[in-house]
């Protein structure tokens, strides 16, 4: 952590003190939990979860996100010698209506360039995050750590998509894994969570 910053995770205590907090720097919540936006209560279990920092540097409130993306790839091999790779993306997330059946009306598309990826905890191991993100959304459940290959990390600053008007330092940790036919469903894969349900399909890389 740049020296810098100063986390302030140990003084929020309560979503009032979050709150207050936020609108101390200037930040307005009145967006927040409306349309596609997260709440303050949100965040707040985010802080306690570890996986939301708050820090300060140079007067200025910034949310620290670190997450670990998996980029899924599978070779296909052809008679002539020729291959093909194919590598997996998330393309869409569909929620339930009011009669519990998922609409096509409410289709979010994704944009997201690793396969997968989950919020990382202070304190939890990169590879092991990885790991995790593969069986929970993917049912992969035979792979170990060495399988995860070229381990890569860089940073981004922006205004956060989920909270409008709060800068969030996105630290990125990603890496690559080729599956066999084992794992591999041509048809692609789906994984439900919260009343929504999410698309994975293959392209060629």
């Amino acid at each position: 952590m740049d020296a810098d910053y100063k986390s302030l995770n140990v003084y929020i205590k309560s979503v009032k003190d979050l709150k207050d907090t936020l609108e101390g720097y200037g930040i307005d919540t009145y967006l927040w939990n409306k349309k596609a936006y997260k709440s303050v209560e949100t965040l707040f279990e985010e802080v306690r979860a570890t996986k939301s920092e708050i820090l300060i540097k140079e007067q200025s409130l910034i949310r620290r996100s670190s997450i670990v993306g998996v980029y899924v790839y599978y070779k296909i091999q052809h008679l002539n010698g020729e291959s093909t790779i194919l590598r997996l993306r998330e393309t869409m997330e569909l929620e339930r209506d009011d009669s519990g059946h998922f609409s096509s009306k409410d289709i979010v598309k994704r944009t997201y360039p690793t396969s997968v990826g989950k919020k990382l905890g202070l304190n939890e191991y990169v590879a092991d995050a990885a790991m995790q993100a593969l069986k929970t959304r993917l049912g992969f459940e035979t792979f170990n750590k060495n399988s995860l290959k070229n381990l890569r990390k860089h940073e981004r600053l922006q205004e956060s998509s989920s909270y409008p008007g709060l800068k969030t330092l996105y630290i990125f940790h990603e890496f690559d894994i080729f599956i066999d036919s084992i794992q591999f469903l041509p048809s692609g894969y789906c994984f439900e969570k919260k009343g929504k349900l999410f698309i994975y399909e293959w392209v060629i890389s």
